[in-house]
């Protein structure tokens, strides 16, 4: 994250990963609310704990996905496919167990009734015609 290049000199490397894992999983949840909250009628308070956990491994397990679909289909390194899908479902099962683990924790999520799901929507919506209306004048003035 650029914006923290010059006021993060004194921290270490675990400082500075833990708090763009923090900010990027605040964001995500700032803009995944409304559909979380519009489809599963609930919201997890613990998310930061989990994404802390989950978001360490996503890209060793993405990339143990790919390299399991190319190496499944060539010939010769097609022997390695079985110890990359073992490594993948020991990463996925990790992910899956970490999920588990954080929702039993007490007061892990919020149950939201419907007409609270009303009332966000319609919040979310006028919010964002008002972003795009502001943002809109500005583009036109510069």
């Amino acid at each position: 994250m650029c914006f923290l290049e010059g006021k993060w000199k004194f921290a270490g490397i675990t400082v500075k990963y833990v708090v763009e894992c923090v900010i990027v999983s605040l964001v995500a949840t700032a803009f995944t609310l409304p559909v979380m909250v519009f489809v599963f009628k609930q919201f997890s308070l613990y998310f930061i704990i989990s994404n802390l956990l989950i978001t360490s491994i996503a890209p060793l397990t993405i990339m143990c996905g790919c390299m399991l679909v190319v190496t499944s289909y060539i010939p010769i390194v097609n022997l390695i496919a079985p110890v990359i899908g073992f490594i993948l479902n020991l990463l996925c099962t990790f992910m899956l167990q970490v999920t588990f683990e954080v929702s039993k924790l007490p007061f892990a999520v919020i149950c939201i009734d419907d007409i609270f799901v009303k009332i966000t929507v319609v919040a979310v919506i006028i919010t964002v015609a008002i972003f795009f209306v502001v943002q809109g004048f500005q583009i036109k003035n510069v």
